[in-house]
């Protein structure tokens, strides 16, 4: 099969991937743009939630796509959790917990405190249009100081930490450099073909801003070469060249 679209190379970390599309508007059957019932698409799976003792695996959760799932923390012996709760949103492509865990040592636990990073986590994050600030967090006091690098626009990077602070998460890219999550996106390395479901589906930038006068045609065929979280309500989107995205809620795997 012949497909529509830009064919997108393995990803080099560190490099630039693909380049901008140029997609002609079309025309497609008004049936295209019908909305479709998300009850019919359930998802059910293990939830990783990220924590300082590790990512937390919560077997056999379960919904529609577009539900938001209330799960429960899981107990560790000798330690209390900051919180009972977590939200997941439910996606085309699995279940999504962005929220961070910070379990405390009780203080009659002879269990060893380790240090409050989730070294478990393993992952990739992206720069989007910018460059980007490395952190270094003091072991003493465990805050985030501004260090004197940055990472360039649209580079691919490995994780291997994960740290959150005031209300906002960090990365690690390197030895004791992080990034903020805010100015960066997590990502999965899978690929495939999606297909257009609007007469006129969106396209997106990284910042998650809809591009002025692009839009792939309905019923169109279309490579993607990863799938990215651009923020925590909207579910996962579908990467098409460097810096151009579609959301899941608007197309159909093939």
């Amino acid at each position: 099969m012949k497909f529509k679209g830009i064919f997108l190379s393995a990803c080099v970390l560190g490099s630039l991937v693909g380049s901008a599309l140029s997609i002609d508007q079309a025309n497609a059957a008004s049936t295209m743009d019908q909305e479709v019932n998300y009850d019919d698409l359930y998802i059910k799976q293990d939830v990783t939630i990220h924590t300082n003792l590790g990512p937390q695996i919560v077997r056999d959760q379960e919904g529609p796509v577009r539900q938001i799932l209330t799960i429960k923390v899981p107990e560790k012996n000798g330690y209390t959790p900051d919180r009972k709760t977590v939200n997941a949103l439910v996606t085309q492509s699995g279940i999504i917990c962005a929220e961070f865990v910070t379990y405390k040592r009780n203080a009659e636990s002879t269990l060893t405190n380790p240090e409050l990073s989730s070294e478990g986590f393993k992952g990739f994050v992206a720069t989007k249009n910018s460059n980007v600030n490395l952190y270094a967090f003091n072991p003493e006091s465990n805050q985030p100081k501004l260090g004197n690098r940055m990472l360039a626009p649209f580079t691919d990077w490995k994780s291997d930490g994960l740290k959150e602070y005031q209300n906002e998460s960090y990365y690690r890219v390197s030895t004791n450099e992080w990034v903020k999550a805010s100015d960066t996106y997590r990502y999965e390395n899978k690929s495939g073909v999606l297909t257009g479901r609007r007469i006129q589906t969106p396209v997106y930038t990284s910042n998650d801003i809809a591009i002025p006068n692009t839009t792939l045609p309905g019923g169109s065929d279309w490579v993607y070469d990863r799938i990215a979280f651009l923020n925590n309500q909207d579910g996962a989107y579908y990467r098409i060249s460097t810096n151009q995205f579609v959301n899941e809620y608007h197309v159909t795997l093939k």
